[in-house]
């Protein structure tokens, strides 16, 4: 008996040390200090999500300090530049000498496998590099259901593209951009949806500014508003309405960004998401081409198509997709989509300058009015304050309640997860815990100096119960003597 409760100190005493030197296990959280015997000091617990809840919400938000912000803001800029360029490259199309028509979805093919062959090339690259690294294990590890978070993204985009570049061949540059930016009111409400509504009142304002210059461009253009000296293109409903669509779909593309940003390294979700992009215009292809739409005609006439008009497409998807895309995505791991969203007003400058510059295009009073609107909201939404977001309990102040435990205190650290390990808690609570609480809450040396003495006890004991089972399997000289 007493070798078996030797046996059980010793258990508990490493089971201890082991405990409090090691990291929770990632996905993981420790479990709550449970404090028992009349504790006055707990602090009450916040409320806990439903666990699909939570996962669906992408976990806890990650600590974001304020220069983190900053560079996310600059990287956003940056990506809001190269996005300008994307309507101009579509129009761009038709103003190549002798250019051949090319369908929706076929542009969106062509597009997306350039997008493909980029992706590619960089994950080659970056496979290159990680071979023979000891953290490539762990990074695999890490990005655990990347690609199922890629396909959800890759389809919102698909559908995006699908929807804007049928409207934006109906529109100008300027005016696409405009209207695509109803996603300034429809990113802040998918945020609070999805449980990320860590924007202020200045971040509501500029989002409301926004889309009221989007519905101001379209009544000023729709009564004939237009530049002096130049013909204003004419209104198009349906174009208008297929970029507000798109806008909706992007919204909840941005949003759904945010959250699996939270769990996924964003230069390999964005990879893989610009792969399955490639593979699913490719469906859409095949599709449209079985039911006789306009990309069965841009196939039969495939060798007609200009070597600018494949260099155009080529370009565009570099810059707007690939470049601006990784930008945004790195911009995202620190910024919500809904403070990052003001900020895509700036589209509408670049695409009105890039349209001016490369097309010659006119830009209609409309135009001119929105835009100025949409600059207004941007440098609305630089004045949020940018608060860093608030980090979950860390493990650190688990650790200092273990060190502050009184004798009339009994800390539980272990993570429970079903009913038998509830059970096992509670008697790890009642018999193993006051074993090891010198352990915990003394300092290191003291709790080598118990283990030490720990051990040499339970191995001398060890040694005297072997000595004497080897005496009583030895037989008796005595015995032996008198047998014939």
């Amino acid at each position: 008996m007493a070798a078996r409760l030797l046996l059980l100190l010793l258990a508990a005493s490493s089971g201890a040390r082991a405990h409090a030197r090691s990291p929770p296990p990632l996905g993981t959280a420790p479990r709550r200090p449970t404090i028992h015997a009349g504790s006055a000091s707990a602090s009450p617990s916040p409320r806990l999500l439903p666990p699909r809840l939570a996962r669906l919400r992408g976990g806890a938000a990650r600590r974001v300090e304020k220069a983190a912000l900053a560079r996310a803001k600059a990287l956003l800029v940056l990506s809001n530049a190269g996005f300008g360029s994307y309507s101009v490259f579509l129009r761009a199309l038709r103003e190549v000498p002798r250019s051949e028509p090319l369908g929706t979805v076929f542009i969106t093919f062509v597009r997306y496998s350039f997008l493909f062959l980029f992706a590619f090339l960089m994950r080659t690259v970056r496979t290159a590099q990680a071979r023979g690294t000891t953290r490539r294990a762990p990074r695999a590890a890490a990005d655990h259901g990347a690609g199922r978070a890629a396909f959800e993204l890759a389809a919102l985009t698909v559908c995006t593209s699908l929807l804007s570049i049928y409207g934006t061949c109906r529109v100008t540059s300027a005016m696409s951009e405009i209207f695509a930016s109803t996603d300034n009111v429809f990113v802040p409400l998918m945020s609070v949806l999805a449980g990320m509504a860590d924007f202020g009142a200045r971040t509501w304002a500029a989002c409301a500014l926004a889309f009221g210059a989007a519905v101001l461009t379209a009544a000023i253009d729709s009564v004939g508003g237009h530049a002096a000296g130049a013909a204003a293109a004419p209104f198009d409903v349906k174009g208008a309405a297929a970029l507000t669509a798109s806008a909706l779909v992007y919204a909840g593309y941005r949003a759904r960004t945010t959250i699996h940003l939270r769990t996924h390294a964003a230069e390999h979700l964005n990879l893989l998401r610009m792969l399955w992009m490639g593979a699913l215009s490719a469906a859409a292809l095949l599709v449209d081409e079985s039911l006789g739409g306009a990309s069965a005609t841009s196939l039969r006439r495939l060798a007609y198509i200009r070597p600018a008009q494949w260099g155009l497409l080529g370009a565009g998807v570099f810059v707007s997709g690939f470049l601006s895309g990784s930008l945004q995505f790195e911009a995202m791991r620190s910024i919500s989509a809904a403070k990052a969203q003001p900020f895509s007003a700036l589209q509408t400058l670049f695409a009105g300058l890039f349209g001016w510059l490369a097309l010659r295009e006119p830009v209609s009073v409309g135009t001119w009015v929105g835009g100025s609107f949409m600059i207004a909201a941007a440098l609305l939404a630089c004045t949020e304050r940018d608060e860093p977001e608030e980090p979950p309990p860390p493990v650190a102040a688990v650790e200092e309640i273990v060190k502050e435990a009184t004798p009339n205190q009994v800390v539980s650290l272990f993570p429970l997860e079903s009913r038998l390990d509830i059970v096992e808690g509670a008697i790890v609570d009642e018999v193993i815990h006051p074993f090891s609480r010198e352990l915990v809450v003394e300092q290191r040396p003291s709790g080598l100096k118990m283990s030490a003495a720990t051990s040499a006890t339970v191995l001398l004991a060890t040694a005297m119960l072997i000595g004497k089972k080897r005496r009583r399997s030895l037989p008796d000289k005595r015995t032996s003597k008198q047998l014939p």
